[in-house]
């Protein structure tokens, strides 16, 4: 450490200096979260699960099926626990989500950066990319996410120092499942090194109590849901594409990211040639580049840059939580990267956009049509960003929330829509909707996709009779098989929870035993047909 850089709290020198920085980057990324805040439509998907437990109805998103539409059971659990103070969907998710992200950044920041030259360095990177601002607030789980990764690395980089960092590790990795399971490729690496490193009785005590959380939460959605992973799951994954069209897709999520907000790209990139040039860095650079591929091997998503988010934070981390250069190296480097950004995506760094972003955005101009992939902030920002000139109503003004509401007033009880999100908000908990995506529909998501889709967005139809039982209560189901496999679907989502013969099709579901019938089923027409009808229209494949 040289004499011109302030040193680390607790040693002698500058420290007022040094905490001062540290705590002014941290003042500053409040600014950015506060200037680029906003909400999105999937958000809202979480929201309508959220105010029907609040309400007494159920963890569900229609009350008359228990179904987990919600990937993030901590962040909906933690949504629920304010939502049931404040009774306000917008500003509650969105006050939540600044709040853990600055957390996660005050971590880093105070924390995990090894010099204030450092965080610079780390704090360019993470206010330049798209992905990590935007997603910084948006009401998905990604701030709880970020925040628990910076728990977990803070026990990592400690764990040598006793048991209380190695508590604070593995606590933080039960509520990183918890939060979303497949967080487990991002630090599982870096988790069995270190039980691999101390191999005790003990060290295994402090794993499996810190792994509590999600084995309680699996215990739990098997015996209300019925199923160990959420419905959406079901939904992706029993698809009829080929695993090498879902892979291709996977890949151009990839370049789609480079293209739009190359930074991110970059410095994932830098994160993990700098980790896996320090030993003691590799088996947490490793779980980065094990998401990277495991994001092509699901497809990737519709959203540019959400599931990249992470995997970022950890990479800039990694590259900072250890000194390396001098400070000027370092200032150079800060100045690099923000040049790079603006050069990269212009007009669309963070912290320089302003409240007319995305004002007049067009679909033509915002998505792909060969991937379907869009930029989401960029899209809903004019509606529902919390500084946009564009939002006059107290929380968001998109068109699909007028939609629910008209759903409500005219008090239809079974609607059959792709729009899930804002207008299954706010059509309230008196609308049975069909969700054309099976997102939130337990047959359907059973039942394989449509060939044309886009990515997230796997399209069935309605068979034929589907309606009329949700209406009338009765299976009237058309296919015969169809109908027998969903009375014994309706046994789990509907019937007495605690019930024998229920945990009994709860087994055969889940073990393979029950299957919904191969091949084509009739269908009748519906609101679905006119979404399958615009895929087919557009390249989406």
């Amino acid at each position: 450490m040289t004499s011109s850089d302030p040193q680390l709290p607790g040693s002698s020198g500058p420290e007022g200096r040094n905490r001062a920085l540290r705590w002014a980057a941290v003042g500053l990324f409040l600014a950015i979260l506060v200037r680029t805040a906003w909400i999105c439509d999937d958000a809202f998907i979480t929201l309508r699960t959220v105010d029907n437990a609040v309400n007494g109805l159920g963890l569900r998103w229609n009350v008359g099926e228990r179904v987990q539409s919600f990937t993030h059971p901590l962040w909906a659990l933690l949504l629920t626990a304010v939502y049931a103070v404040t009774r306000e969907p917008y500003y509650t998710t969105i006050a939540v989500s600044v709040a853990l992200s600055l957390a996660a950044f005050a971590v880093y920041a105070l924390r995990l950066a090894a010099r204030p030259s450092l965080l610079l360095v780390g704090a360019a990177v993470l206010w330049s990319s798209r992905a990590f601002v935007d997603f910084s607030t948006s009401g998905l789980e990604n701030p709880l996410t970020h925040f628990l990764l910076a728990t977990f690395i803070a026990g990592w980089l400690g764990q040598d120092r006793g048991e209380r960092p190695r508590l604070l590790m593995w606590a933080s990795l039960g509520l990183l499942l918890t939060n979303r399971l497949d967080l487990g490729v991002l630090v599982g690496p870096a988790a069995l090194q270190a039980l691999a490193a101390r191999p005790t009785r003990r060290e295994v005590q402090l794993a499996t109590a810190g792994l509590l959380p999600v084995a309680a939460w699996e215990v739990f959605s098997i015996a209300y849901y019925g199923f160990p992973v959420p419905n959406t799951a079901y939904a992706k994954l029993n698809v009829t594409a080929e695993a090498a069209t879902i892979w291709r897709q996977g890949l151009a999520y990839h370049r789609d990211v480079l293209a739009r907000d190359g930074i991110t790209q970059l410095a994932i990139a830098a994160g993990l040639a700098l980790g896996l040039w320090r030993p003691g860095l590799r088996s947490l650079v490793a779980g980065v580049g094990a998401y990277w591929l495991y994001v092509v091997w699901f497809g990737g998503d519709f959203m540019t840059g959400r599931f990249l988010a992470a995997p970022l934070f950890v990479a800039v981390v990694a590259a900072t939580a250890r000194p390396f250069g001098r400070p000027v190296v370092h200032v150079a480097l800060a100045a690099i990267v923000v040049a790079a950004a603006a050069a990269l995506s212009p007009e669309q760094v963070p912290f320089l956009t302003d409240g007319d972003y995305g004002k007049g955005e067009t679909v033509e101009r915002n998505v792909d049509l060969t991937t379907g992939i869009d930029d989401e902030r960029r899209w809903y920002y004019a509606t529902t960003g919390l500084l946009s000139t564009g939002r006059r109503e107290r929380g968001p003004a998109h068109e699909w929330v007028g939609l629910g509401q008209a759903w409500r007033a005219a008090a239809e009880p079974v609607v059959v829509s792709g729009f899930v999100g804002f207008a299954g908000y706010y059509a309230g908990p008196g609308v049975h909707i069909v969700d054309c995506h099976a997102l939130t529909d337990p047959l359907l998501a059973q039942l394989p996709s449509h060939p044309h889709w886009r990515v997230g967005h796997f399209i069935r139809r309605v068979p034929a009779g589907y309606v009329a039982s949700i209406r009338g209560g009765a299976n009237e189901l058309q296919d015969p098989a169809l109908r027998a496999y969903y009375d014994r679907l309706r046994q789990v989502v509907q019937g007495p929870v605690w019930s024998a013969t229920r945990f009994g099709t709860i087994l055969a579901l889940n073990t393979g035993r029950l299957r919904p019938p191969d091949g084509a089923v009739t269908a009748e027409p519906s609101a679905c047909d006119d979404i399958i009808r615009m895929y087919e229209t557009v390249l989406w494949k």
